[in-house]
Formats: structure tokens, C-alpha cells, sequence
């Protein structure tokens, strides 16, 4: 949710609302704007850090964009909440009198995503394992454009260079970490089941 208020406002600006080109800089960037997160939140931040962080958030969202509707603001406000806790979910945003001219129709929640998965990801291996056993039961569809050309893609090949692909991006960093003594050798994608 809180991404979604960050699209909001670029959409709203036209201005990506934290551009910090370094995780320090977005960070100071989203205390400048939501203020110093309370201590309960700070307390896992090492103290010296904490020191380096101050926050000059004395203008509030209405006074920075005062061209924005305050509807809309106040949507935002309520989403850019440092506890996910007190963030809005996505049924209370479709509540919210921003989207009061907007008729959406009653139907089942979906299934809860199950992200169970990543708790087994803890390692360049399982990940590898994983990306490959979701990969290996994908059947392509006969002929897909490609991007920019008029011929079709053949998809039947194109699957084993996929995983080929996805194989040698992850073998640099694995081999890396295997002459680090963290990991075994890279395992072989193989398109057999």
C-alpha cells in the first residue's frame, strides 16, 4: 500500500516522490516528508544511525502540494504510515471518499496469497531450485511475437534459453559464494522433469 501512495503521487506530481539514488538518501527523503518513525520502530536501528537521522518534516502534504486535491492527500497520508499495522489495506483505500464516484462490485476475496515458499529461500541454491522447478512445468504457447519484430517467437527453444539465462545470472554470484566456502556447486537447470 504504501508503494501504491508513492505511484499516487508521481501520478498526481508527475515526479517519482522518492528519488534518492542511495538507500540513505531514500531514507532521509521519507523522514523529510512522513516525519522520525516513533521509538518503538527505531529500535532496531543501530543508536549511531539513529543520531545521524533528523527529521525537518515541519510542512505537511497539503503545504508541499498545494495543487493536489486534499482528498486525494489524505489518502496518501493515510498510506504513507511507517506501520504496515496502520497503513490502510486495499479494502479500506477502495472506502476512502477519493474513490466515492466509483461503483466497485461486491465479489469474493481471492485465495490468500500463500508465500510460504520463502521461507526455503535462504540460500543462491534453493533460490536457483525454486526459479527452476516453477520454470520446468511451464508449456509456452506455439508462437508469441517478439517484441519489435514480426516474426514469432519459437517458444519450444526459447524455454531451455530461458532457464539458461536465469542460470548463468545466477552463476557468477554463485560461484562467488562458493569460493567463499558458503555454498556448493551451481546446479544444472535441465528442462527434464
Amino acid at each position: 500500500m504504501w508503494s501504491f501512495a508513492a505511484v499516487l503521487m508521481e501520478m498526481f506530481t508527475g515526479q517519482i516522490l522518492f528519488s534518492g539514488h542511495t538507500p540513505w538518501l531514500h531514507t532521509v527523503q521519507i523522514i523529510q516528508l512522513c516525519g522520525m518513525p516513533d521509538d518503538a520502530l527505531l529500535a532496531g536501528i543501530d543508536p549511531a544511525t539513529r543520531e545521524l537521522m533528523t527529521s525537518d518534516a515541519s510542512k505537511s502534504l497539503a503545504e508541499l502540494y498545494p495543487d493536489i486535491d486534499a482528498t486525494a492527500l489524505d489518502l496518501v497520508s493515510k498510506l504513507l504510515v511507517y506501520d504496515q499495522e496502520e497503513r490502510l489495506s486495499a479494502d479500506a483505500v477502495l472506502q476512502h471518499p477519493y474513490f466515492s464516484d466509483y461503483e466497485f462490485e461486491d465479489r469474493p476475496l481471492p485465495h490468500p496469497f500463500d508465500d510460504s515458499y520463502e521461507d526455503e529461500l535462504d540460500t543462491p541454491e534453493a533460490c536457483l531450485e525454486c526459479v527452476t522447478r516453477l520454470a520446468l512445468p511451464f508449456q509456452p504457447v506455439e508462437e508469441i511475437p517478439t517484441i519489435g519484430s514480426d516474426e514469432p517467437m519459437d517458444t519450444k527453444s526459447d524455454a531451455g534459453d530461458s532457464l539458461a539465462i536465469i542460470h548463468a545470472d545466477l552463476e557468477g554470484p554463485l560461484e562467488r559464494l562458493s569460493r567463499q566456502g558458503s555454498v556448493g556447486p551451481p546446479v544444472e537447470p535441465t528442462l527434464s522433469q
